[in-house]
């Protein structure tokens, strides 16, 4: 995993946390007077699998989250992770009118 939240960048809005297809991304603590939002390594696949780009990072109106250059993994040992926490299936997205399958740059599978 090489993403991280920057506590001093995060507006708190939850967003990332909605869209991440692995529950990646934990809910908000507090860490003293301020609210942390942190990212769990052993769930985090940079959306590999899923999307072309980490969508914490494409949703993110505030630039909060960003490339942690010290933990930086390779493609295929994201795909790994991805296959182990899924078991290989395809993402689905709860819609008003149910749910349907999502390719990985984000178009329904028809």
């Amino acid at each position: 995993m090489a993403m991280t939240i920057l506590a001093s960048r995060c507006a708190d809005c939850n967003l990332c946390i909605d869209l991440c297809p692995t529950a990646a991304i934990l809910p908000p603590r507090r860490e003293g007077k301020q609210r942390s939002t942190a990212i769990d390594p052993e769930r985090c696949t940079e959306c590999v699998g899923h999307f072309a780009w980490p969508r914490c990072v494409s949703f993110c109106r505030v630039g909060g989250i960003v490339t942690d250059l010290a933990s930086v993994e390779n493609r295929t040992a994201l795909l790994t992770r991805w296959q182990a926490l899924t078991g290989g299936g395809t993402y689905c997205q709860e819609f008003a009118q149910g749910m349907d399958a999502v390719e990985e740059l984000g178009e329904p599978v028809a």
